[in-house]
Formats: C-alpha cells, structure tokens, sequence
C-alpha cells in the first residue's frame, strides 16, 4: 500500500501542510510582531534637531487588541496592553492616527526639542475596543514609563502603511470636522508638548 492510497494518512500530511502555510500568515498579521520589547529603557528626553512622539498605553484592558499607529500614513509602531514606544518626528503640521477597531486621527504641529507623550486610550465599543488619543501631562507620563514595558520598532518586520487612500480619507474626515466644528480634538491639536522631562 503506497502513502497516497491511505486516505488517513493523505488527510493527516494536508493538515500539517495547511498548518505550515497558514500559521505563519496569521502571525504575520498579528500587529504586535512588528515591535521588539527591551529590558532596557532609554531616557525620555527631547532632541534639539527633531520633536519626538511617545505613545503610551497605560491599561491593560483589551490587552490582547493590537492597536497600529501612524504618522502621515506610515505605520511607526503598535502599542499592546501597558506598553509604550517613542519615534522621532520631522517638526511641522503631522496628521497621527490610530487602529485599533476604530480609527482616530488627529493633527499635531511637532517643533524640534519637544516631547510630546500621547496617551492611547482603549474604551469598550459595540463590537470591540475603542481607541483615542488624549494628551498626557508630563508627570504622568514619567511615571507611566517606570511602571510599562518599552517596545521598539522592528524594522526587519515592519508593519504595513496605510494605503494612500486610506491616509487621505482620514485626512478628510478630521479636516471635514474640524471645519464644522473648530472644537473637534482641540485638547490634541493644542497640546505643545515638553522642552525638557527634568
């Protein structure tokens, strides 16, 4: 009896194949991939020639929900339960937005030897979490760094951007509110950030 002629055995080979070709695509599309943490954090501090951007995720709530964040539509890291990552920024107007089963974009001018902590905000939605950007004060933010992990960027694995269309659509939608309503994510819009963490 040949191997192909043994139905069990046939069924058994295609299942470990499937597996093998499979669970490589499904963790390839869990977004925590695309981050490395470190046992070792760096100082908070800000940068003469550049702004730098700290997203934080203080909870562990929805902890299992991996929330993407990008910067003018380029994907810079993503955040699991309390954990944070730091990216420096070109200075001037940036539009930042996060995925996490909803997406909110909001714009902030960045200027060189500024930090700016930003915290991500997961709340329960109708069908999954939520998240939201909201601007952290500096002591807060200190504290939140001793107690979180530090994630850095994996650039061997890094994440997908968003699709041009995607990043314009939610340079529209938050452009489009902000006219109707000048109040729209005013608290983001208006945070300056820190010129010193001491």
């Amino acid at each position: 009896m040949t191997f192909l002629s043994d139905p069990k055995r046939l069924v058994m080979k295609g299942a470990v194949v499937c597996l093998l070709v499979v669970l490589p695509l499904i963790l390839g599309a869990c977004g925590g991939i695309h981050m490395i943490r470190k046992d070792v954090k760096p100082p908070l501090v800000v940068k003469s020639n550049k702004a730098v951007l700290v997203i934080m995720r203080t909870t562990s709530y929805y902890g299992d929900t991996d929330i993407k964040n990008y910067l003018d539509g380029k994907y810079i890291g993503g955040t699991k339960e309390s954990s944070y990552f730091m990216t420096e920024v070109k200075p001037g107007p940036h539009y930042v937005t996060a995925d996490g089963g909803n997406k909110d974009t909001v714009r902030m001018n960045f200027e060189a030897g500024r930090i700016y902590f930003l915290r991500q905000g997961v709340f329960p939605g109708p069908f999954r979490s939520m998240t939201r950007y909201v601007p952290m004060a500096l002591q807060d933010a200190l504290h939140e760094a001793q107690v979180i992990y530090y994630n850095v960027y994996d650039t061997q694995h890094p994440g997908e951007d968003l699709s041009q269309k995607d990043y314009q659509a939610e340079k529209k939608d938050y452009d489009d509110e902000v006219k109707k309503d000048p109040s729209h994510r005013r608290d983001v819009a208006q945070y300056k950030g820190f010129n010193r963490t001491k």
